[in-house]
């Protein structure tokens, strides 16, 4: 009973120290950042990105004098890491999460994060012996004291809530010539040394990264919500994949595939885009299939979960389609 009820107290205070940031930001920032759908909607999330890099629930804000830019930065411990569980516990990470407002009017949300581990105890860990034991020797030989594995990700929001561009962005195994302990977390994590460049339609890498990295950007126009178009690349200077999905439509709002098959893809001997004739027979013009998609959007949203449960966030939908339609009209 003792261990239960130190656990809820521990939920209690995470909830309230939660509450506590988001009370700070709306106090500060602009209403174009806190009156997003995608603000509340998201925040959960991305507060969670930050508690899991750092091991912390308290946070507190620096927003700038126009309300337009709000950023949360922290550093601690990563205690629980999805690769490698409970082996890394002795680190040093960084998270920070930034919401602004773009040139466009769109809420963007930056999340970046890195953790920095002693080469020895990164080399033990990785559990198959003969990688680890390369990897031991790879970094004696050159040096290595400490290594970096880092993650960022951007999310981009029309004024209405609507997700019209992600990246995504990871790297492991970085090598560093300095200690852990004597690493300036915010050097090398969150500046251009480590960190990517993200677009609403393209990425750019940082200046150093491994074989290992791999780069993500999907976007879709306001006006063709129902196509998604991705590019990914894994490693720096290698050849990127071009690929094209449907749109989901259960939370169309959200920037997500309905299928994880891709309706199109680049092809460099064809010189274009090949469409799956497999689930799009007789469709070969890619246009033919972004208008095919795009009514197939139209009429899935009238089902979605979003029309039933969340009335204000489908009119922010239909309003998104509605303006880009008076926007063709007055051309």
């Amino acid at each position: 009973m003792a261990e239960l009820n130190k656990y809820t107290a521990q939920i209690e205070r995470e909830e309230e120290q939660k509450n506590f940031l988001l009370r700070e930001i709306k106090k500060g920032a602009s209403e174009e950042i806190t009156n997003n759908p995608a603000f509340e909607r998201t925040f959960d999330m991305f507060y969670g990105l930050m508690k899991q890099e750092v091991g912390s629930s308290y946070m507190t804000p620096e927003i700038s004098e126009d309300g337009k830019t709000v950023t949360v930065t922290k550093e601690g411990v990563k205690k629980d890491d999805a690769i490698w569980g409970d082996r890394l516990k002795n680190n040093r990470a960084i998270g920070s999460l930034k919401y602004s407002i773009d040139e466009a009017g769109n809420l963007r949300v930056g999340f970046d994060s890195g953790e920095v581990y002693d080469a020895g105890e990164y080399a033990r860990a990785i559990q198959d012996p003969t990688a680890s034991e390369e990897f031991e020797i790879t970094a004696r030989m050159n040096g290595t004291k400490s290594v970096l594995d880092t993650y960022y990700r951007t999310d981009v929001y029309n004024k209405h809530g609507v997700e019209l561009s992600n990246g995504s962005f990871y790297d492991m195994g970085v090598p560093l010539a300095s200690y852990a302990k004597d690493i300036i977390l915010s050097d090398q994590i969150l500046s251009r040394l480590h960190k990517p460049e993200f677009g609403y339609d393209d990425f750019r890498f940082p200046m150093f990264s491994t074989d290992k990295a791999e780069a993500r950007v999907s976007f879709r126009p306001e006006s063709s919500l129902g196509v998604i178009s991705t590019k990914r690349v894994v490693g720096k200077n290698q050849m990127p994949t071009y690929e094209i999905y449907p749109s989901d439509t259960e939370c169309p709002e959200r920037l997500a595939p309905s299928v994880p098959t891709p309706a199109a893809t680049y092809s460099v001997e064809e010189k274009g885009y090949v469409v799956d004739q497999y689930n799009y027979p007789g469709i070969n013009d890619l246009e033919e299939l972004k208008e095919y998609l795009d009514n197939s959007f139209t009429m899935g949203i009238e089902g979605s979960k979003t029309k039933e449960y969340d009335s204000e966030q489908y009119e922010g939908i239909l309003a998104t389609m509605s303006q880009e339609e008076e926007k063709e009209q007055t051309k």
